[in-house]
């Protein structure tokens, strides 16, 4: 196994954090900062920066209207309960 990060694991976190955004934003209807601060403190640990730097990256999935919906699966996570 080479040195540094996994770029699997890394397009795997990628994918999950577009998810959640687009959970936050559109399901639970969050505001897109308080969505950028739970992604950063709460979900995956990372400064809010490299979480704007991610959604950037991938904006091309973040139109939630050519997503159909059962394609997006958002699970839920034991620690927000009532978020």
């Amino acid at each position: 196994m080479g040195k540094g990060r996994s770029e699997e694991l890394i397009r795997r976190r990628d994918k999950t954090l577009v998810e959640r955004f687009i959970y936050w934003t559109e399901t639970a209807r969050l505001r897109y900062d308080d969505t950028i601060k739970v992604l950063s403190e709460n979900e995956f640990f990372i400064s809010e920066s490299r979480v704007m730097q991610i959604l950037r990256k991938n904006a091309d999935k973040l139109n939630v209207n050519n997503i159909p919906k059962k394609t997006i699966k958002y699970r839920v996570l034991p620690f927000f309960k009532g978020q």
